[in-house]
Parts: structure tokens; sequence; C-alpha cells
């Protein structure tokens, strides 16, 4: 693995042992063994502090767990504008069938409800989740559904 890293200096038994158990996360997946190699080779090229397997795997835990909340907080915030926009969404989309004969396209909605960025996906998302619209997945066929109700408020 030394020298699959680029390691260029001779692989003394005391090298080997020092990087003995970056070694053992050679064969794990992702981005934990990419930062396991670096580590070790920053390690065996005679960088000062070369993190542990543990903090390397710590650290990436933490980053998975901020992506989790992030995207717990994206459909949060995409449930609530699906909440406000669900009427004037199925509109649209009824008045650009009947105008053109086929619906909008996802960016064509989210641009009609001002709704931008990584949001304008999830709100679509929710109102298909929620019944308000649908599609196959054929371009423009976005298309009202015909017994959806309103939710009590």
């Amino acid at each position: 693995m030394l020298a699959a890293a680029g390691y260029n200096r001779a692989i003394t038994p005391a090298v080997l042992e020092n990087h003995r158990r970056f070694a053992t996360h050679a064969g794990k997946p992702g981005l934990p063994r990419w930062k396991a190699a670096v580590a070790l080779l920053n390690g065996a090229m005679g960088a000062d502090e070369v993190p542990h397997v543990r903090e390397i795997y710590a650290e990436e835990k933490r980053r998975r767990e901020k992506q989790k909340a992030r995207a717990a907080q994206r459909r949060r915030q995409a449930g609530e504008l699906a909440d406000v926009h669900a009427e004037a969404a199925r509109e649209h989309v009824a008045r650009v069938w009947a105008e053109t004969g086929e619906g909008p396209t996802w960016r064509e909605l989210a641009d009609a409800l001002g709704v931008h960025g990584p949001l304008a996906s999830a709100t679509i998302e929710t109102l298909h989740r929620r019944g308000a619209l649908s599609s196959t997945k054929e371009p423009r066929s976005l298309r009202v559904t015909p017994d959806w109700t309103p939710p009590p408020a």
C-alpha cells in the first residue's frame, strides 16, 4: 500500500509498524479509506502529526450527520413550500397543459412558483408524494392529479 500511495523511500520494519493501523483500513470503501491512505502517505513522508484512524472515521461520521441534518431541514422547508404553493402549482400545470398540450418542466414550474435552488426539486417531489401532481419519466409529463383534495388547514 505504501508503494501504491507513492512512498518512494525504503520500507523498513519500523515504517511498517508505524503505519500498520492505516493499512488495516485499506480495504474499507469510500472517503475514510482515501483519508486513511492520505494520512498514511503523509506520515510516511515525515509529516509531524498523523491523525489516528479513529479520528478519520469520527470526522466522517460528523460530516454525514451534518448532511443528514441539512437534508431533514430541506425536507421540512420543502413541505412548508408545498403547503403554500400546492394550489398555484396545480393551476400553473393545468394552464400549461391547456395552452401547449404538454406539461411544464420542473424548472419552469419552480420558476413560476418562485422557488429556486435545491428546494425547487424537493418541493415538487413533495407535491408528488402528497398526490397533488404526477408525472412519468417522459419529458414534460407533469400533470395535475384529478382526485387530489387539499389537506385541512
